[in-house]
């Protein structure tokens, strides 16, 4: 089964605090992989899917939701016939400091995602469908696109026929979910007893997340001091934060983003490994190989090789 290319998404759109769409995958088929600056919500409303964060795999069935952290790695894809979902990429700004109790909301992205808040019962799930339904069906939609047997339906198009108070409805249709989540977490105590993050803290260390990032695909490595002085903030501040806010240390989170990286390159190029190792940030092509096997089960030409890109001459 072939691989998409890792896409490195804007989303929520740019300009916007939130986007939401529907996705209809007609037929099983390949992974989607991608990355955004984006938080990301998705509530199951038919069929199957299955998801890969940060090597927890999970399967998704209707009334179900699952959390994405900004700039987070992940995949998925429709194991039924006709799976849908409403999809919510949105900035810190949408939720402002919302808290559940002395929790904020943010804890519950930062958790790992094997520890994430989940759905525990049938009523969990019965309500959680409803909120679904009913935000996909509050206001008009635009098919986007349709590629590969699926439908991409933006939300709240056109913008002149949005409901009253749009962006107020759905930030209360996202409140309501994450505070269900909340209350079925089994391990809220545990967020609840750690320094909680902030949006403020969030805003912080903005800079440091797009940081070698090239227009052309390519993203360099960036190391901790770099990112810190970059946030105006000392090493020790700024490791604080960051591993607060994004749930993982800098240094892992800056070698996903350029694996990331190396994968989109390797499927959308005939580039060679060692040229795309060395426009990632990797020392050579073994080194690019060894990172690539712990991430992805594969080596970077057996990657190529799923997505039907030929190497260049000057080998894969």
């Amino acid at each position: 089964m072939r691989s998409r290319a890792t896409e490195l998404v804007e989303a929520p759109r740019p300009g916007e605090l939130f986007t939401a769409i529907i996705t209809e995958e007609h037929r099983p088929g390949a992974f989607r992989q991608e990355m955004h600056p984006g938080f990301e919500l998705v509530v199951l409303l038919g069929g199957r899917q299955q998801r890969h964060t940060d090597q927890h795999t999970s399967v998704l069935m209707p009334g179900e939701v699952v959390l994405v952290q900004a700039w987070e790695p992940h995949s998925w894809r429709p194991m039924a016939p006709n799976t849908t979902a409403l999809v919510i990429y949105f900035m810190s700004g949408f939720l402002g400091e919302l808290r559940f109790n002395q929790v904020h909301w943010l804890s519950l992205f930062a958790a790992a995602p094997e520890r994430r808040p989940g759905v525990v019962g049938q009523d969990a799930r019965r309500r959680l469908l409803g909120l679904g339904q009913e935000m996909r069906s509050s206001a008009p939609s635009t098919l986007r696109e349709e590629v590969d047997a699926t439908a991409v339906h933006l939300l709240g198009e056109p913008l002149d026929e949005r409901p009253p108070a749009w962006e107020t409805a759905f930030r209360l249709w996202v409140s309501q979910i994450l505070l269900l989540l909340y209350q079925n977490w089994e391990h809220r105590e545990e967020a609840a007893s750690r320094p909680q993050a902030s949006s403020r803290d969030l805003a912080r260390i903005l800079p440091a997340l797009r940081m070698g990032m090239g227009d052309g695909g390519e993203a360099m490595r960036v190391d901790l001091a770099e990112a810190a002085e970059a946030c105006g903030l000392s090493t020790s501040q700024f490791r604080s934060i960051f591993q607060r806010i994004i749930g993982v240390s800098f240094g892992r989170f800056d070698l996903r983003r350029r694996l990331v990286a190396a994968a989109r390159l390797l499927t959308t190029t005939s580039e060679s490994v060692q040229e795309i190792a060395e426009r990632c940030g990797f020392t050579d092509r073994s080194h690019l190989h060894r990172m690539f096997v712990q991430r992805y089960g594969k080596t970077p030409a057996g990657y190529r090789d799923d997505s039907g890109i030929t190497a260049g001459t000057e080998g894969r």
